[in-house]
């Protein structure tokens, strides 16, 4: 009988494994996204800002149309790191990071229950709960990976075709 409950309980595993796979390279690749994002619009910000300081620090009488550019360009840099602090990018990187260091490790533990299950002291009943449990506390993180890029993960993850 429990060697039956061990045929199932490994389909399973190999199931929720591909899953954890799939969702720990999303997770990785969403948090470079992220990552990307925040270091391009905060450097926009830095030299927008710089651009500013210096012309400001100059005071070169420059006109009327000089001053409007300026204060334009002024305007766009206070958008611009309003932005970024509302969208948070920097913060969704590491949550992304975290939630691929837990897929990382549940892939693990998959990994070594399917190696090592019959030969190890856990029975089926004992394992199937404790690695769903870990699978629901990762998948309710409240942080989803864009569809676009959950979409590249499953493709680069897909086995080849012969």
């Amino acid at each position: 009988m429990e060697h039956v409950n061990w045929d199932r309980t490994e389909e399973l595993l190999s199931v929720w494994l591909n899953r954890a796979e799939v969702a720990q390279h999303a997770h990785r690749k969403a948090g470079k996204h992220f990552a990307r994002k925040h270091y391009i619009l905060g450097g926009i910000i830095v030299s927008l800002s710089a651009l500013v300081g210096t012309s400001l620090a100059a005071r070169v009488e420059t006109g009327e149309v000089m001053h409007w550019i300026i204060t334009g360009i002024s305007a766009a840099v206070f958008l611009l790191a309003s932005l970024q602090t509302f969208l948070k990018y920097h913060e969704r990187a590491e949550r992304h990071e975290s939630l691929r260091a837990g897929f990382s490790a549940l892939c693990r533990e998959i990994e070594e229950k399917l190696k090592l299950g019959r030969q190890g002291h856990e029975r089926p009943s004992e394992v199937v709960p404790r690695i769903r449990a870990s699978y629901n506390r990762l998948s309710a993180t409240h942080t989803p990976v864009p569809e676009r890029i959950w979409k590249k993960a499953e493709r680069e993850l897909e086995p080849e075709s012969p």
